[in-house]
């Protein structure tokens, strides 16, 4: 999982990486609302506060049409009838959920209530708002006629804890609300049969009874289930109806929900700024998407399992993407030819503003490592001698296999062989496809702790994970050609020991093939580079400040306000608000001169 943190002198909203799938389906309905309702949160603000909407490349997934979100959002009043029957179930599609015997107060799902009956009018009901699991609030009914609302967070179940309000403001369950609607539904459901009829007997034509039956009674149940309850299993697969939109038309997306500018003239702010971090990765899968979903639903089109329709709930195509994105920065350490085709495409439209740029300077000014080549025979026991030398030293190392199973066979080796040899004892683990994200996430917190000296590894010691404490990457077979050893692999491999002062990488290969050539071209320029600035304006590369780097995620970073101002004073001032100021000087002064000096 990535992270960009993005200052815009246009103060727009910022798109990066989402973490969880699950929270991710709470904050699309969450930031779809508010982009609808409350437009203020990504208008400009005198203090310059910068707004951002964290997304994966869902984003480009289909939701629903903005305006039945406003049409949707309801506050509650004051009858009990109202607020549950036309406003929960009606209006919003809420489901009830019945209470449980061990746990009676314990708060409903998001999208659900519960109703706790004492007697027949007075009633408490208890509401998590969809898209906001952290928040239920409890409505008090007495006499049938609303007495109190109380607001809790989730997990408090305390009287201390509640706030009492006037109001909430209530969201709709799903995407699809406008399926709440009697009028809404009925359109809907003529429209699905109509377009059913004439599937049906384009399959009869061609000779598909099966296909046909099958259809037909599928979507006659969805159909039921649409008109009694407003929803059904699948009901995204009927989006088109729900938006009015033609075949083959964009599916409507968060990109959509983004409210316009106030401002009309020319170099006015755009609606919103585009990061896309590990570009190398994140634009080949905007095509990639909708193609994989193309060739999935065309089956399920095909033998009688979906609708045809069910084809335009789908991704945006690459191009449907880029045409709705005004200003982007993408950021990679090793741009390729999706980079260039998407700035080429744009320049060519005049859409265009800026070219590509190399930003090689670390703010910690840390160079590249220096690669080394090393002959193959021997390679598992010249790797072994150096991740040993590393650890004695309090350093990590990690070293990269051609295959799961040989990751697996090295580990196992490298823990047999430090235990029996009287060397130096290593403690070291394999991190694999096949290892589950939890126990990821606990293998690279161990090796930053120093619980492990050493991970073994195919591809997931690539994108995305900052090690500062590792000082060697040992990469195994560099000369078998393929996808794991191409040039774009290696540098990102290589990189993983950019975060550490003595970082070093070891490349074991009896050729230099024409991706490690490359590769190793592309480090020695960029070590120069950097290694001129160091020497010109006389300044040392400085490691991270230890509290951060054994973080167990850079979440904990963002929600740790303190800053360590009890370490040394030779702490990098980056990291530290008591010496912040002098090393932002330090380095102004460092740019300053550098931009200014001729070539």
């Amino acid at each position: 999982v990535c992270l960009s943190v993005c200052l815009s002198v246009c103060l727009s909203v910022c798109l990066v990486c989402l973490e969880r799938k699950k929270e991710g389906r709470k904050k699309k309905i969450r930031w779809g609302l508010l982009l609808v309702v409350r437009p203020d949160l990504t208008s400009p603000h005198p203090h310059g506060v910068v707004k951002q909407v964290v997304a994966s490349v869902s984003c480009v997934y289909g939701l629903g049409v903005p305006e039945s979100y406003e049409r949707h959002v309801i506050l509650v009043g004051d009858d009990l009838l109202a607020v549950v029957d036309e406003g929960l179930k009606g209006k919003l599609g809420y489901q009830q959920e019945p209470l449980s015997p061990e746990r009676p107060w314990a708060p409903p799902a998001p999208g659900h209530f519960t109703a706790r009956h004492f007697d027949e009018d007075d009633v408490v009901v208890a509401v998590t708002a969809a898209g906001d699991g952290d928040v239920t609030y409890a409505l008090k009914f007495e006499d049938g006629t609303l007495a109190a609302i109380a607001r809790r967070r989730a997990g408090d179940f305390s009287s201390s804890g509640s706030v009492f309000v006037e109001e909430m403001s209530l969201w709709p369950a799903t995407h699809h609300s406008a399926a709440q609607e009697r009028k809404t539904r009925d359109r809907v459901c003529r429209d699905v049969e109509r377009e059913l009829r004439g599937r049906v007997d384009e399959l009869l034509a061609a000779g598909k009874p099966q296909y046909a039956e099958r259809l037909e009674e599928r979507t006659l149940r969805d159909l039921e289930l649409l008109r009694e309850t407003g929803t059904c299993p699948g009901i995204e697969n009927y989006s088109r109806h729900f938006a009015g939109s033609e075949a083959g038309e964009p599916p409507v997306t968060l990109l959509d929900y983004f409210p316009p500018t106030t401002t009309t003239h020319k170099g006015g702010p755009p609606r919103f700024l585009l990061i896309c971090d590990e570009s190398h990765l994140t634009i080949a899968q905007l095509g990639a998407m909708y193609h994989g979903d193309r060739a999935r639903k065309q089956n399920l089109v095909d033998y009688g399992f979906r609708l045809p329709s069910a084809m335009d709930n789908r991704p945006l195509k690459a191009d449907e993407f880029w045409s709705r994105v005004e200003e982007a920065v993408l950021v990679s350490a090793t741009p390729g030819k999706n980079e260039g085709k998407v700035l080429e495409a744009r320049a060519s439209t005049a859409r265009c503003r800026t070219v590509a740029s190399k930003l090689v300077v670390r703010p910690t000014l840390i160079c590249d490592p220096a690669v080394a080549v090393r002959p193959r025979r021997g390679q598992l026991e010249d790797a072994l001698y150096e991740c040993r030398w590393r650890a004695a030293l309090g350093e990590r190392s990690l070293v990269l296999a051609s295959s799961v199973a040989q990751a697996n066979l090295v580990a196992e080796k490298f823990n047999e062989v430090s235990l029996h040899d009287g060397g130096v004892p290593l403690k070291v683990a394999a991190l694999t496809g096949r290892v589950k994200p939890k126990t990821r996430i606990s293998l690279l917190a161990d090796l930053k702790s120093g619980t492990l000296d050493v991970l073994v590894g195919v591809q997931l010691l690539r994108e995305g994970i900052d090690l500062p404490e590792c000082s060697l990457v040992a990469i195994l077979d560099a000369d078998n050609e393929g996808f794991l050893r191409s040039d774009v692999a290696l540098v990102q491999n290589i990189g993983r020991a950019a975060r550490h002062v003595r970082g070093n990488a070891i490349l074991y290969a009896d050729r230099v093939t024409n991706a490690m050539r490359r590769a190793l071209d592309e480090t020695d320029e960029r070590r120069h580079v950097q290694q001129e600035y160091n020497r010109r304006y006389n300044v040392s590369p400085r490691p991270l400040v230890p509290k951060y780097s054994a973080a167990r995620s850079i979440l904990d970073i963002l929600n740790d306000e303190a800053f360590d101002d009890s370490a040394d004073p030779g702490t990098p001032g980056f990291l530290r608000r008591q010496h912040a100021a002098p090393r932002k000087r330090e380095l102004a002064r460092a740019n300053a001169a550098f931009e200014t000096t001729p070539a």
